[in-house]
């Protein structure tokens, strides 16, 4: 379950870039930081793909914490025994 959860994070991670114009792959904050925006268009671009970006990264915290709370809410360990007052 972890190993396909990874997986799942790695791919959805993995889209987030583009390509530029010599045919190289960048990741968006080095696109965003090595160009200026030319016209409404390109923002409007940008910003959608930083839209889906955070879309993507809500799924994942979610599927996470998801994850979490199901790990943290299973019995786990052998029983000692033990009442909770501490009476055997």
């Amino acid at each position: 379950m972890v190993d396909s959860v990874a997986a799942e994070m790695t791919s959805e991670g993995s889209a987030a870039g583009q390509v530029n114009g010599r045919g190289k792959h960048i990741a968006n904050g080095e696109a965003v930081a090595s160009s200026h925006v030319d016209s409404s268009g390109e923002l409007d671009r940008r910003l959608a793909a930083v839209e889906r970006l955070v879309k993507v990264h809500d799924r994942t915290i979610k599927r996470a914490l998801d994850l979490a709370a199901s790990y943290l809410n299973e019995p786990r360990g052998k029983s000692t025994g033990v009442s909770p007052e501490g009476e055997p």
